[in-house]
């Protein structure tokens, strides 16, 4: 006969109070504005549809509830996104579960096919990276080329790039500090020659009284958004259909393992917290590995220098 277990559920706590104890948990620990505007809407999705069921009180979910909660996803949502929302609702249910609102609900993630991302071609990269004439285009054009340029030999995120200023610049010694990164940990970049040329011309061109690398043409710090628009009116203005700034991050990843690039510094690079991100690019291009030929490096992109070739023995 099994044992009697001491039921530890909490009674009384509303679905309403148990969101907002998690939400200032969130605050608490300091997470990003953007991660707690997702846990908010996540939460809001996950008790509209608890309130749809009958369900009132955080420790009235059970399993079964859960599973319905995924279904209904799936029924709204493509796998990626379901899982999205699995994981925010996962960390959620494990918080009220720690403090004894509820017994332990297992949540368990779709498994999804890993597709190969749309990255931009070598011919597209050569068209973005175009030098604009510096004499008649606008301050906002010249800007997003140096953005677009410090992307391809980066890729860093949409974030990293808005909070960059002058200063982070290390002409000195070849490297971008990057200040804020999503995981919180300052990183040291190094920066191609023909890249710290381009940031050192461009500089000149930034007010002296402004701090900001990019700011917008107010002299402002950028919007995401803002620099979204931004960039997907360059890209179109030059005959690129593709938009996406995270793109050039697939980019930089695929350009760099098909260059022979080691997994482990492509960690370091990019600022994962653990390796299984970054062994997930190698997955992808894996069979691109055979062709490396077909990529350049940065320099390359922007100089237009071909590899040297062996010449075949008679």
């Amino acid at each position: 006969m099994a044992r009697l277990k001491l039921n530890n559920v909490t009674n009384g706590k509303t679905l309403e109070v148990g969101v907002e104890e998690f939400i200032t948990f969130c605050k608490v620990k300091k997470l990003s504005d953007k991660t707690i505007q997702n846990y908010n809407l996540w939460c809001k999705d996950f008790t509209l549809f608890l309130k749809d069921v009958g369900v009132q009180q955080v420790k009235d979910i059970s399993q079964s509830h859960m599973n319905s909660y995924c279904i209904n996803l799936q029924a709204r949502l493509q796998d990626a996104s379901v899982n999205t929302g699995l994981r925010h609702c996962r960390a959620i249910l494990n918080y009220w579960n720690s403090l004894g609102y509820l017994p332990k609900v297992k949540i368990t993630l779709l498994k999804v096919q890993e597709t190969v991302k749309d990255c931009y071609s070598n011919t597209e990269l050569s068209i973005l990276l175009k030098k604009p004439d510096t004499k008649t285009c606008k301050f906002a054009d010249y800007r997003n080329w140096v953005i677009v340029n410090v992307l391809t030999a980066t890729g860093l995120r949409a974030n990293s790039i808005l909070n960059l200023s002058k200063q982070d610049v290390d002409f000195e010694n070849g490297f971008l500090k990057v200040q804020i990164t999503k995981q919180r940990k300052a990183q040291l970049l190094p920066l191609p020659k023909q890249l710290l040329t381009i940031l050192k011309q461009y500089i000149k061109a930034v007010p002296s009284d402004i701090d900001l690398l990019f700011p917008s043409e107010l002299g402002k710090k950028m919007l995401t958004t803002t620099l979204y628009h931004s960039m997907e009116t360059y890209n179109k203005a030059r005959g690129i259909m593709k938009v996406g700034l995270h793109r050039y991050r697939h980019t930089f990843c695929r350009n760099y393992l098909l260059n022979g690039g080691n997994v482990l510094y492509l960690q370091k690079l990019l600022g994962h917290s653990q390796l299984t991100m970054s062994q997930k690019y190698a997955n992808i291009y894996s069979s691109d590995l055979q062709n490396t030929l077909e990529c350049n490096i940065y320099n390359q992109l922007v100089s237009g220098e071909e590899r040297i070739k062996m010449q075949s023995r008679k």
